[in-house]
């Protein structure tokens, strides 16, 4: 879509200044609550993933947390389970987990950066940050 200049009443300001029809601009508008509502229920289905995969992270850790005592008084089968739970890998979610995190931050630097333009720099550098420690991880 190109920008062009109007006069006259049905006129909205576009973010460099210029003015925009308002037809293109409800166009626009519409097509961002769209998306916008599609993005918040994607996100809401991370949401939830996050939080199962949050669980069985936490079991790993109490599992490799476990006592020698606690241990030794369980049966066999569940001493099994326990050496299985300790050496588990979570790599994908921690990587998608820091991923998000850093998405999140990202999301900050573009607010902030109405504001402060050094703080947008330095949220995109600490997101870089999330990102390469993830990648590490894997």
């Amino acid at each position: 879509m190109t920008i062009q200049r109007y006069t006259g009443e049905n006129v909205e300001f576009h973010t460099t200044g210029d003015l925009v029809a308002y037809e293109d601009y409800a166009e626009l508008k519409e097509e961002y609550e769209r998306l916008d509502k599609s993005h918040s229920a994607a996100l809401a289905k991370i949401d939830a993933l996050v939080a199962e995969l949050g669980a069985v992270d936490a079991v790993h850790n109490e599992a490799v947390f476990i006592t020698d005592e606690d241990y030794d008084r369980c049966p066999k089968r569940v001493q099994d389970i326990i050496r299985h739970l300790a050496v588990m890998q979570v790599p994908a979610y921690r990587s998608f987990v820091s991923s998000l995190r850093a998405e999140g931050v990202e999301m900050f630097a573009y607010y902030i950066s109405i504001y402060n333009s050094d703080a947008e720099m330095h949220a995109h550098s600490f997101a870089a940050q999330l990102r390469s420690k993830s990648e590490a991880q894997s």
